[in-house]
């Protein structure tokens, strides 16, 4: 019996006293570089309404990734679930009625880029040549060619052979990648796309008491959903300065795109990352 009470709390002693264990130092003043990585699912917020109780659909992912702020992080997912009563995705919208108890909307496609929570969402992957289609908050631009490795060492030389020329790119950024050659509009939105909103969040489109559609408005909300509704395409080897939504610089590349093994066999991307000092 002694035996076997000493076998515990030996154990348990040892066990204690990690728990005293120091895991730190981080941000190890002996590393150069910072290189982080990250993975983001591809953007969907369809919601299934199962006997008047919404649930996730197959591919359900409204994930939007956040640059950090810290070197102790790889980055924030958020999910952006600002849904209507009846379970659909706010692409765009505005206020139009006097006393602001309206709202026109065009819905069930992702936010446009300004109306985004993160700093960037996944729209598609293209199987064919591992790149992705993405949206973007912040301002951006490509500035290096690099090998298509998935190599943290590559990029880290890259950031310390070429730190005077990525902060010489600053001024070049271009808000949502709307100036870049792979930029593009995913969507060009129409008068019938426009729904009414009340302050509940209830498409109420057509119904009596409803408030017209204005031209003006309609107008406003055209303008809006389609000139900040900007989607790029990234390419594997390219590295791309950016500029977050808390106003930091990081430069990036796209390591890797495709499906889920399984069904619904949803996109993903992964890529690596480094803070601008």
């Amino acid at each position: 019996m002694r035996i076997i009470l000493i076998l515990i709390v030996i154990p348990a002693v040892i066990f204690s006293s990690c728990c005293d264990c120091d895991v730190s130092p981080v941000n190890n003043s002996n590393i150069s570089c910072s290189v982080r990585e990250a993975s983001l699912t591809e953007f969907n917020g369809v919601l299934v309404n199962d006997n008047g109780v919404l649930r996730p659909g197959t591919a359900y992912s409204p994930q939007n990734f956040v640059f950090p702020q810290s070197t102790n992080t790889a980055g924030t997912i958020v999910l952006d679930e600002r849904f209507t009563v009846a379970g659909d995705m706010i692409t765009a919208s505005v206020k139009y009625s006097i006393n602001g108890n309206y709202r026109l909307a065009i819905l069930n496609d992702p936010p446009i880029n300004p109306d985004m929570m993160g700093d960037m969402m996944l729209i598609s992957v293209d199987t064919s040549d591992t790149s992705a289609v993405i949206k973007l908050k912040g301002e951006i631009i490509e500035i290096a060619v690099l090998q298509m490795l998935d190599n943290a060492e590559m990029l880290c030389d890259f950031y310390l052979s070429s730190k005077d020329f990525i902060n010489s790119k600053k001024d070049a950024l271009s808000l949502y990648g709307s100036r870049l050659n792979d930029s593009f509009n995913p969507v060009i939105y129409n008068q019938s796309d426009i729904r009414v909103l009340n302050d509940k969040g209830e498409d109420v489109t057509g119904q009596a008491g409803t408030p017209p559609i204005t031209a003006d408005a309609a107008a406003k909300l055209l303008q809006k959903a389609n000139n900040q509704n900007i989607a790029l395409k990234i390419i594997p080897g390219l590295v791309y300065l950016y500029k977050s939504i808390s106003g930091e610089y990081f430069i990036f590349m796209l390591l890797d795109s495709g499906l889920g093994a399984f069904p619904p066999h949803k996109g993903r991307m992964s890529f690596m990352f480094h803070k601008i000092d």
